[in-house]
């Protein structure tokens, strides 16, 4: 069987490209599996992540930043020109590889007109953002453009989305499937949770939620003077999350900048906190809890409720209530024996994403497609 992957570029080291290159390189050790993928603006830099030497990767060469320029009536012109284009150069090498599954990441413009090509593949759409962040994009005419897509959904053979309340978003539709990312990791060794130190790690974005944090912490600091807030993460908010932590004059927070061995800083911990306003599934509580770690989030759209056994791996707190959430993340940290307990079920509980379990699902998918008549 063959699967090709869409994927606009491989350029970061982020968490679609990481599960991507996670999935390929396990699809292609298997007996009987090939795996192509195709990008269309990589630009001759180096891919982030490695891949197998069984999977072939081809670039388009579409450069869609062209269409970006001040003239609104030639960025038009070009658009077309380019869309035709990228369609022509992916039928061609669809035609060429004749795969089974055509997959898009549904980041890519392939996602608005992939099912139109006729090479005789199943198309899927993989999802990796929530139904909840497609109807929360700002701006008139961002709207139109994703309503339009949205629309186009039905005529693809599958949605694949991440979370169980995810799928009940979409709505009524069946061609949808649940199937979530695996574990990128499961380390031998286990966060001790002595060290007195709360970790939450991600963009330092509006939606990632750091700024409803500090002000959780302010809460708390002046009640744990020994514990550390640490924040890891870059982006467009730092500065003002630097204010705000000068504002409220806390003393025990840090804003830290991405570590390429993120697995120690979790082990450093003892406690794992999100604060998101939404998600599409979050990989970094798969993360924490693998390491151990007892975990407190808001039950945001979409995934804390998917990934965390409320009162047993973790603790759920419903959304923007502060006071639960502070009354939850202070008795972890002043009871000991809580945070083994929990954090214990949290990495037990955690081995249901195991790859082989969520390729699995994949399998069985791709499987019952390949099998359907045209």
């Amino acid at each position: 069987m063959k699967i090709i992957y869409n994927i606009p570029n491989i350029i970061r080291m982020a968490g679609m490209e990481r599960i991507l290159a996670i999935k390929a390189n396990y699809l292609a050790g298997l007996t009987g599996m090939e795996v192509v993928i195709i990008t269309y603006e990589q630009k001759n830099l180096p891919l982030a992540f490695d891949f197998s030497d069984k999977i072939r990767i081809y670039d388009l060469d579409i450069d869609y930043a062209a269409c970006r320029g001040k003239n609104i009536f030639w960025n038009k012109i070009r658009r077309i020109i380019y869309t035709k284009r990228h369609q022509r150069r992916l039928e061609e090498i669809l035609l060429k590889e004749k795969p089974d599954i055509t997959i898009s990441m549904m980041t890519g413009r392939e996602r608005e007109w992939l099912y139109r090509l006729k090479d005789g593949s199943k198309k899927i759409l993989e999802c990796h953002f929530s139904y909840f962040s497609y109807q929360n994009v700002k701006g008139i005419i961002n709207r139109y453009k994703i309503k339009r897509f949205l629309n186009k959904i039905k005529y693809y053979d599958r949605l694949v989305v991440l979370t169980e309340e995810d799928r009940k978003d979409w709505g009524r539709k069946d061609n949808i499937v649940v199937i979530p990312n695996a574990l990128t990791f499961y380390p031998k060794e286990s966060a001790d949770l002595s060290i007195p130190r709360v970790i939450a790690v991600g963009r330092l974005s509006a939606q990632k939620g750091f700024d409803r944090l500090i002000a959780i912490w302010a809460e708390i600091e002046p009640y744990f003077p020994d514990w550390k807030l640490t924040i890891i993460g870059s982006g467009e908010l730092q500065d003002t999350l630097e204010r705000q932590i000068g504002l409220l004059k806390l003393k025990s927070v840090e804003i830290c900048p991405p570590r390429a061995e993120i697995i120690r800083e979790y082990l450093g911990s003892s406690v794992y906190v999100l604060t998101s306003r939404h998600e599409g599934f979050p990989m970094v509580l798969h993360e924490a809890m693998a390491c151990g770690l007892p975990v407190v989030a808001y039950t945001c759209k979409c995934g804390p409720r998917d990934i965390i056994q409320d009162r047993q791996d973790g603790f759920l707190i419903e959304e923007g209530d502060e006071n639960e959430f502070v009354k939850r993340l202070s008795q972890l940290m002043a009871d000991s024996s809580l945070r083994q307990k929990v954090g214990n079920e949290a990495r037990r509980n955690i081995i249901r994403f195991a790859l082989p379990s969520v390729m699995k699902k994949w399998e069985n998918l791709f499987i019952t497609l390949a099998s359907q008549d045209e």
